[in-house]
């Protein structure tokens, strides 16, 4: 435990992005993520009352979004006071990078991220090292209190701990969810015994990016329409799940060993896999743009996956460097966002500052 600083400090957060294993590691399977080289900042400031605010173009934007930031900043203070400890009330304010020139969010994880810095400036304005387990366990949580259909927590562990992660199983929120319901005290003695998902960073020799679809997202209601057909054909998910973690473990050796002929082999049978998920479960994971950025980076010997939850967003590329080098230049040419994604252990974790 270090003094609580007494002048304003920042928190610095990277976006994340889904590599591979998207819905199957809720049940089981292995999914791959990894930081991207884009940020978020949570300005922390001594003040009167405790207020959390978004900026945009350095001005305070109005009827923003704060519920994931709120959600942080309870949980935060919930496990403080369960410890009994005490913090001064901060004057927060949020500010990203992870919106396209027109606005548009690109799917990097904002929501993570800002519960990210939101939890890890709470901390730090109470003298408490943000270290990465209580850090993940407490964002986790407070995330996936704001979602309407929970996650895994993967989103967040990117976030949390940067560069390229393996992560073996979703994380058990809800245990923690009904114990910060019960109170602080109850919330940090179930905090202290959570088991955590096993985490491993890893090390990619190929280089991939993200191309940006043009159509933002909306996670929590294709969860919902996932998981209502999981319900009604188990055995055909299982299928699925199976299929994914093959195919995720193909993909993490095919990175490691920069093997990028591999690499294209496993995005598109993910992909294959993706979509045939999507018809079967009526949930719209595959738009068009994706379909458009698949074929074009097919053509230039690349491959093209959908990131995360699909319905727009980013589409993964990946391919040896000259195929991907092509693709991304003619998704440029379509005036496509294309946010790179370059070999070796990937970006930084979360930083903090004082001014």
């Amino acid at each position: 435990m270090s003094p609580p600083p007494r002048k304003p400090f920042k928190v610095t957060v990277p976006g994340k992005a889904m590599l591979a294993g998207e819905y199957a590691i809720l049940h089981g399977a292995p999914a791959l993520a990894c930081a991207v080289e884009r940020f978020l900042t949570c300005e922390a400031e001594p003040a009167a009352r405790w207020s959390i605010e978004r900026l945009e173009n350095g001005h305070c934007a109005q009827g923003a979004d704060l519920s994931f930031a709120e959600a942080a900043l309870h949980t935060a203070r919930s496990w403080l006071e369960g410890e009994g400890r005490a913090v001064a009330p901060l004057r927060l304010r949020l500010s990203d990078a992870l919106r396209s020139a027109s606005g548009a969010k690109l799917g990097l994880g904002g929501s993570a991220a800002a519960t990210v810095a939101v939890t890890a400036a709470t901390l730090s304005g109470a003298g408490e090292n943000p270290r990465p387990e209580l850090l993940f366990a407490l964002a986790a949580t407070a995330h996936a209190s704001g979602q309407s259909t929970p996650g895994s927590g993967v989103d967040v562990a990117a976030c949390v701990h940067g560069g390229i992660l393996w992560v073996e199983r979703a994380f058990d929120f809800a245990p923690l969810r009904a114990a910060l319901d019960e109170g602080p005290s109850a919330f940090a003695r179930a905090l202290a015994r959570a088991p955590l998902p096993r985490i491993e960073r890893i090390r990619s020799e190929l280089s991939m990016a993200l191309a940006f679809t043009g159509r933002s997202a909306s996670t929590g209601p294709l969860l919902s329409r996932v998981g209502e057909w999981r319900a009604r054909a188990p055995e055909r998910y299982a299928s699925f799940v199976e299929e994914s973690r093959r195919e995720t473990t193909a993909l993490r050796a095919a990175l490691e060993g920069g093997n990028a002929r591999a690499a294209v082999c496993a995005t598109e049978r993910l992909d294959e896999a993706l979509v045939q998920l999507g018809q079967d479960s009526g949930a719209p994971l595959i738009v068009e743009e994706h379909r458009s950025i698949a074929a074009e980076a097919r053509a230039c010997g690349a491959a093209a996956k959908i990131c995360g939850a699909g319905g727009g967003d980013c589409s993964l590329l990946v391919g040896d460097e000259a195929a991907l080098a092509r693709a991304c230049e003619r998704l440029r040419a379509w005036r496509l966002e294309i946010v790179p994604l370059p070999a070796g252990a990937g970006i930084p974790t979360v930083g903090a500052e004082i001014d």
